[in-house]
């Protein structure tokens, strides 16, 4: 167990390769390359592996929300086409179906208009 926990923490950088590697040395090199070998495949591999994931993860909930503001967007839309439909017939005061200028003026100290504008 000891020498598994010496492994997390090689490349937790919880110690140095060197530290580790040294003893190695003593016991023969093939331990040293395996060591080494491990090494690349925890970092270069595993984890880059897992990185991957966790950024397309992200993208992907990142499209997700800007699809349901979209949809949200669109069941709103009738909504605010009635509410401006009827904040003009209230601008249009003499019914002509035109704006004026003076009915524009006129109702823009109105807090309903102003909550549009």
């Amino acid at each position: 167990q000891p020498a598994m926990f010496t492994l997390f923490k090689s490349i937790a950088n919880g110690v140095s390769w060197d530290v580790v590697v040294t003893p190695l040395e003593d016991v023969g090199w093939i331990w040293v390359v395996v060591f080494n070998c491990f090494v690349t495949l925890c970092i270069f591999a595993v984890l880059n592996v897992m990185t991957g994931v966790f950024c397309q993860s992200a993208m992907d909930n990142a499209q997700r929300n800007e699809d349901m503001k979209l949809q949200q967007v669109l069941a709103n839309k009738h909504e605010w086409v009635v509410k401006i439909r009827k904040l003009f017939r209230n601008l249009d005061s003499n019914g002509s179906g035109d704006i004026s200028f003076h009915e524009l003026r006129a109702c823009l100290d109105d807090p309903t208009v102003e909550a549009f504008f």
